[in-house]
Order: C-alpha cells, then sequence, then structure tokens
C-alpha cells in the first residue's frame, strides 16, 4: 500500500512540474550566435541585456504574419521591412514576458528575460538566433487564410494624418479604419519601432501584424512614436475622439461635498 502511495505521489509531482523552456545554444564559431531547433509545442528562451539587441533569423521563404507580446513595456520589438527578421531590444530591467510570433509557416512561443548590460561577459551577449527545423517540418496549423489586408471599405478610412520630427521614419501611407492603423513605409526600408501615447504621456510598444506591405497595428491612437536610433517622429491622428459612453454605460457615483456643517452629496459631472 505504501509503495502505491509513493508511485502516486512521485506520479503527482511530475505531473504538476512545468515543462521547462528551450534555450538558445552557442555557436561553435562564435557563441553570440545562437542556435535553437524549432519545436511548434515548446517555449524558447531568450535572454536579452540592454544595451544591446539580438535578432531573430527565421527558415527560407518564411515571413512574419503576427507579433503579440503579453507585457510590452520592457522590449523593443521591431520587424525589418521584408518581415523576414525580427529585432529585440530590452529598455527595461528586470523584465520578464512572453512573446507569440506566427508567420506563413509557423507559430513561435518565446520567454523573453532582460537583464543589465552592465558587466556582462561579451560571450553571454547574443547576437543573433538562428532557428534549425526538421526536413519538412511545418506547422500546418499556421497556414490559415490571412484576413483580408483591409476589409472597411476605402471610403471610410481616415487619412488625416499628420507628422512632426525626424523625416527619415516617415511612412509612404498611414490611415486607419476605425479598428486598427495602417503603415506602409518605403520598400527596402528599415521598419522603425512604433509606439502608442500612454494616458500618462508614457510610450507602449503595440501589437501589430505584417499583412501585405503593411505594418498593421491592433488599435487605434490619437498618437504614435516611430523610433530608429536617434530619429524619433511623431504620427498624429487629426480626426480621434475619444469614445464616449453609450446610454447604457455605468453613471458616475455622486461625490460628496464636505465643509464646516458636515457632507452633502452633490451629482457627479459628466
Amino acid at each position: 500500500m505504501t509503495g502505491r502511495i509513493l508511485i502516486m505521489l512521485l506520479a503527482s509531482m511530475i505531473l504538476q512540474t512545468p515543462a521547462l523552456a528551450q534555450s538558445a545554444k552557442p555557436g561553435a564559431v562564435a557563441p553570440n550566435i545562437r542556435y535553437v531547433n524549432y519545436d511548434p509545442n515548446g517555449v524558447i528562451r531568450l535572454i536579452g541585456h540592454t544595451g544591446y539587441q539580438m535578432s531573430l533569423e527565421f527558415d527560407v521563404g518564411e515571413r512574419i504574419e503576427t507579433v503579440g507580446i503579453g507585457d510590452s513595456s520592457g522590449w523593443q520589438v521591431t520587424p525589418n521591412g521584408s518581415g523576414t527578421v525580427m529585432f529585440l531590444k530590452p529598455v527595461g530591467i528586470p523584465h520578464t514576458t512572453n512573446m507569440s510570433i506566427i508567420t506563413n509557416m509557423r507559430r513561435y512561443n518565446l520567454e523573453l528575460v532582460a537583464k543589465s548590460g552592465l558587466r556582462v561577459p561579451p560571450s553571454q551577449v547574443v547576437y543573433a538566433v538562428r532557428f534549425t527545423y526538421p526536413v519538412k517540418a511545418v506547422d500546418a496549423a499556421a497556414n490559415v487564410a490571412a484576413p483580408p489586408i483591409i476589409a472597411t471599405p476605402p471610403e471610410l478610412w481616415n487619412r488625416a494624418y499628420s507628422y512632426d520630427g525626424a523625416k527619415a521614419n516617415v511612412p509612404d501611407q498611414v490611415f486607419d479604419d476605425g479598428k486598427a492603423t495602417y503603415f506602409r513605409f518605403a520598400t527596402g526600408a528599415a521598419t522603425p519601432a512604433i509606439f502608442s501615447i500612454t494616458p500618462d504621456a508614457g510610450e507602449s510598444i503595440v501589437n501589430f501584424a505584417i499583412r501585405g506591405p503593411y505594418v498593421v497595428v491592433e488599435q487605434i491612437a490619437p498618437q504614435f512614436v516611430l523610433r530608429q536610433g536617434k530619429e524619433v517622429t511623431f504620427i498624429f491622428n487629426d480626426t480621434y475622439a475619444a469614445p464616449t459612453p453609450g446610454v447604457d454605460a455605468p453613471k458616475a457615483r455622486a461625490k460628496k461635498k464636505c465643509g464646516l456643517f458636515g457632507c452633502k452629496s452633490r451629482e457627479a459631472k459628466p
């Protein structure tokens, strides 16, 4: 009986143990170039250091379509113009989050860990991560039909955008369909990192997808910031209007006004 209980306890411990994320291995020639075997059911753990960026290099013919990041405050995420390489740079430490990448061929699940770049041994800094793939191993689940590039009729697009700052980052085209914002950059040009402005005037990395020639940011906003090196460009949505509460939205609670003779309730202003 005791043996059976012991076996059950061991089995329970094994089932409750989380799967370990796979780390990229140093190359034989240059330790800063890392290699990792692609596993559609695995998680890849990447450690980045402040002051350094790393690139993710994908298979021949593979193109990034959608990127999502759990907490974007600690990482700068930028694809190249053709969507074949992803650049990652930690901007806050300590910081750990997850990121999902969907390409035209596969799905990738990553754990991103940001650490300080001060006094780190040079051999531990990752410059590039290259994936190795089993022969003919393609994640068929990722090969779903991509949604239409733009579902809203052209006459409803908002093209009223202006900019301030560096001309080097200005896109060839920018507009929104009321739900997402579309950026198209010149062919062959490097794609800047795109941030939205938060209510407290901070910057937040946006989730985006690459659809045809467009970098599609999955939101509309009054202002975006495009950064590439020292070049900074502000993109303004000149017709942006904050959503107004509907008739069924919760009403503001009455506030109390207090003075020498006690407190009186007053209706909160809308």
